[in-house]
């Protein structure tokens, strides 16, 4: 379970946090308490006495609030983030020797490969080339190339 600053604040304990994230995702109170760890005979009782402690409707309300809070990640967003990861990738973290001083960065290829694929994708790079062979003759008129080009754009 990840403890927020929320959390401590309203000084909720960690089974009332899992019965709110459990009541959140629509769950009935009841079934939400169970999986809270609440017993069937005291389930029903326990949820309904925590829907009405003022912490546990201030946290509730809260995590709605933020559940309705819509993202909305734009291209340019999404290319931001991805320079980020193949930067970050790239530089890596320190490595200390025993004595901890700092000897190199251990660089992680594989994010930086995988990043730039998507950064790829997401610009066109990745699509495979088109080529578009003409057979002409000199004495082939401007107006048969022109038919012969707009042909093979069709084809792709």
């Amino acid at each position: 379970m990840q403890s927020t600053g929320l959390l401590t604040k309203l000084k909720i304990t960690p089974r009332q946090e899992e019965f709110c994230i459990a009541y959140l995702m629509g769950k009935s109170a009841a079934e939400a308490a169970l999986i809270a760890g609440y017993t069937e005979k005291t389930a029903t009782r326990a949820a309904h006495a925590m829907l009405e402690k003022e912490p546990m409707r201030t946290y509730i309300a809260e995590r709605k609030a933020r559940q309705n809070v819509k993202i909305t990640a734009t291209r340019e967003w999404k290319i931001q983030k991805l320079e980020e990861v193949i930067m970050s990738a790239l530089i890596g973290d320190a490595m200390y020797d025993k004595d901890g001083n700092i000897v190199g960065n251990k660089i992680d290829r594989r994010s930086a490969i995988a990043a730039i694929n998507e950064l790829n994708k997401m610009c066109g790079d990745h699509s495979a080339e088109k080529h578009i062979n003409i057979n002409a003759n000199a004495d082939i008129d401007l107006d048969t190339v022109r038919e012969l080009v707009r042909k093979a754009r069709q084809d792709f």
